[in-house]
């Protein structure tokens, strides 16, 4: 139990006599927390006595709940310098105990208000307790979860994993408990329909509802079979997102089979030795950082249908029949509650409100974009039979799946005429991420600055710390952990560590205490190209876009201020919260893309890195059009898979792979690579995304709306616009991201653009006409 450089404020004795002896103070780790302030004496002895007293009086305490205790009440050097609950050294029992703890905190909490007795019930001891609760036990729930999508030991991620659905039951059992169901609707009968306003109101009527939606009206014999699909159907999905995430296939290929890709490309990649049987070989996983690069460059048709192929098998064996599981019990769950499927379950919470109105939404783009798919097909086969022909090689007279990235890459290398290899020299990552952060400075009236020797998961994290501009206030803190690593979350995500709310006080019945205000934090995950032994990391303009999109998820989780935690941050309607992370991406898209330059090695006339010139700035703009048709396409055929499955077609057990190929051939014109099955790895279906990936395109047209509105005018006038642009930021700040979830996002649209949201822009951004 080393825990170094201890500083008391008082020492352990006199918090004994102050609280009344050594029993008050280690009654719970929750009164330990409450009663044995921290710092501020470097006297060794009164710091020995101090260890001395504390390891005696908790001898028979599990190591790792004395841990916890300890790291709640006396941070060391190990423990984070900024106001969180988290830690990212927990691993085995710590990670079990921890999770444990928070289960029987949330049970007693339940306990205790199944136990009021009708007519005592108020917002406080029941509704407001609730909230308070899950407010303290954020963090907490990141410290176990999270280690599943970044720790490098196997037995921690598997603690992890068991941890999170240990939690997720337990909020399942929580959630249908009928005595705590009748205490809240004694409230909300007797006085709380009356008496609720503003976000109180809002928090009793999603609670209501949410207790409908858990079969709290269903006879007993229902709800108990609510509750067993509900307890499989977390089990597995968590099983199935750690089989994704500790996914580390690799192929071998010699350098005469990735013809095409860059040099550079190729000295970052891991090098095996072929012996005495052949040359070198080079490693290539299926990360993005391998895959994308592979895919859009190399010229030889055999590689590419090799790595496309592996990549859309990734888990298909222990994934499929997990998927396949899920989409029947996600149907019986929403019969069981008196919808027709899962996707009427779902949306009823969405902007959408309901099938018909998505597949209005889908079915009319797809009709509309038909014409702009087959063009970009025609255009791509024609540089296909260039390619292959002047290879010697026979013309198939098709795109196939191991084709569409390449030629669509070909494309717009022809209609753009820059070569995104040497694009990607003008932007290392450390210059984009200064650009970017000076940017969405400027645009939201925010400081940051980086925390040195941050407590973090790994050496490679950086931690900062934003600020208001104006009043010089905390505003959250953020994490960056941007390159691969073996067993890390494989994809971009943003995760809400510890969620932001100012929380109303509970009163003494609720015994649920938290701090007057709880500050955000949030970690970006990403994996970007590493840096190599002759050059830095470089971003391609695609990983430019990808950077923006998710730190917009950041400044959601960050900016949003809210009373009730379960309005924090991207807490909104899910078809709507991919919408202000868009809206940000525009700045990749215009002369903006200046300031986020430098060439890392060529120099401009003032001596500094040189900046991405004009002229590739307008090939840039201009690509933003190329292949419009067939990648929105891919984006419609992920959504209309998404619907169909969860929809009434999941009645009958549902083949994944038939059915995706069926929809890939009626949507985007490409077949589908014989057994492969992408479903297997599409983790948006088995993470929080099911039946809501057209929220993608659905939140598009709003965020397209909101930047043509109010921004684009600015930042087409360059300086001079400016000031403009901040104001509408500042706007942007308050009315989008400020409310979180505390406020409709049809509202939220309205208070921003002074009216109702319109499609225009975005029919504009896929090359469409605007009807009149």
């Amino acid at each position: 139990m080393a825990y170094r450089t201890f500083r008391a404020t008082q020492t352990f004795e006199s918090a004994v006599k102050a609280a009344g002896g050594p029993k008050q103070i280690f009654s719970s780790l929750n009164q330990v927390a409450k009663c044995v302030p921290v710092p501020s004496t470097d006297n060794e002895a009164t710091l020995a006595a101090w260890l001395a007293a504390v390891e005696s009086a908790t001898k028979d305490w599990p190591v790792s709940a004395f841990e916890k205790c300890m790291s709640d009440v006396m941070p060391s050097d190990e423990q984070p310098r900024y106001p969180t609950s988290l830690r990212f050294d927990l691993t085995g029992d710590a990670i079990t105990d921890l999770a444990r703890e928070m289960v029987e905190e949330q049970t007693r909490l339940y306990d205790q208000i199944g136990r009021i007795p009708k007519g005592e019930t108020t917002f406080d001891n029941t509704l407001g307790a609730i909230s308070l609760l899950e407010c303290r036990l954020a963090p907490l729930d990141s410290n176990v979860t999270f280690p599943v999508h970044m720790h490098g030991d196997a037995e921690t991620r598997e603690r992890s994993s068991k941890a999170e659905v240990a939690i997720q039951q337990a909020r399942i059992e929580a959630s249908m408990r009928k005595d705590t169901f009748e205490a809240v609707m004694d409230y909300m009968e007797r006085r709380g329909k009356e008496e609720l306003s503003g976000q109180d109101k809002r928090l009793a009527e999603r609670v209501v509802r949410q207790f409908r939606r858990d079969g709290m009206l269903l006879p007993d014999d229902k709800r108990a079979q609510l509750g067993d699909i509900k307890k499989r159907l977390a089990e597995l999905c968590t099983k199935a997102q750690r089989v994704l995430g500790e996914e580390n296939s690799s192929l071998e290929f010699s350098a005469a089979e990735l013809e095409g890709v860059s040099e550079s490309f190729l000295a970052s990649l891991k090098r095996v030795g072929g012996g005495g049987e052949g040359p070198d070989k080079y490693v290539l996983t299926l990360k993005y950082p391998h895959y994308l690069p592979l895919m859009d460059t190399c010229v030889v048709e055999a590689t590419r249908r090799a790595m496309e192929r592996a990549y859309n098998r990734r888990c298909i064996t222990e994934n499929t029949p997990v998927l396949e599981e899920v989409l029947a019990l996600r149907f019986q769950m929403a019969q069981l509650l008196g919808y027709p499927d899962y996707a009427s379950f779902v949306l009823e919470e969405r902007m959408a409100k309901d099938s018909r109105t998505v597949g209005e939404f889908l079915g009319k783009l797809n009709g509309r974009i038909g014409p702009l798919v087959e063009s970009d097909l025609a255009a791509m086969r024609e540089l296909k039979r260039a390619e292959v022909e002047g290879r010697g090689e026979p013309f198939d007279g098709r795109i196939n799946m191991w084709d569409f990235r390449h030629f669509a890459h070909k494309q717009e290398q022809a209609m753009c005429s820059y070569d995104p290899d040497h694009v990607r020299h003008y932007f290392p990552l450390d210059t984009v991420t200064a650009g970017m952060l000076r940017l969405y400075e400027h645009l939201l009236g925010l400081r940051f600055a980086r925390v040195p020797d941050a407590h973090a998961w790994h050496e490679e994290v950086t931690l900062y710390r934003a600020d208001d501009a104006a009043t010089g206030s905390l505003v959250g803190h953020f994490f960056l952990d941007l390159h691969p690593r073996p067993n890390k979350y494989g994809h971009a995500a943003v995760f809400p560590l510890q969620p932001g709310c100012t929380p109303r006080r509970a009163d003494a019945a609720a015994g649920v205490e938290v701090p007057a205000e709880r500050t955000p934090a949030v970690a970006m995950l990403a994996n970007f190209t590493r840096p190599t032994a002759e050059e830095p990391a470089l971003l391609t303009h695609k990983e430019v876009e990808t950077f923006f999109h998710e730190f917009g998820h950041v400044m959601h989780g960050l900016c949003a201020r809210v009373e009730h935690v379960e309005f924090a941050g991207t807490n909104v309607e899910r078809d709507f919260v991919e919408a202000p992370s868009q809206m940000l991406e525009n700045w990749t898209w215009n002369e903006s893309l200046r300031a986020l330059s430098g060439h890392w090695k060529e120099r401009g006339a003032d001596g500094q890195p040189a900046r991405l010139p004009d002229h590739l700035i307008a090939a840039i703009k201009a690509s933003r059009l190329v292949n419009a048709g067939v990648l929105t396409a891919r984006q419609l055929l992920f959504a209309t898979f998404d619907q169909f499955i969860h929809g009434p077609a999941a009645a009958q057990p549902v083949d994944t792979a038939r059915t995706l190929a069926r929809f890939q051939q009626e949507v985007m014109r490409v077949p589908i690579s014989p057994d492969t099955n992408f479903a297997a790895s599409f983790g948006h279906i088995l993470s929080g995304y099911e039946a809501q990936y057209y929220g993608y395109l659905w939140s598009e047209v709003f965020s397209m709306d909101m930047f043509a509105t109010r921004f684009e005018q600015a930042v087409l006038a360059g300086e001079k616009g400016a000031e403009e642009a901040a104001r509408a930021g500042r706007d942007y700040r308050k009315d989008i991201l400020g409310p979180g979830g505390s406020v409709d996002a049809a509202d939220m649209l309205r208070n921003f653009l002074g009216r109702e949201p319109r499609e225009d822009a975005f029919l504009r951004s896929k090359g469409l006409s605007v009807e009149s």
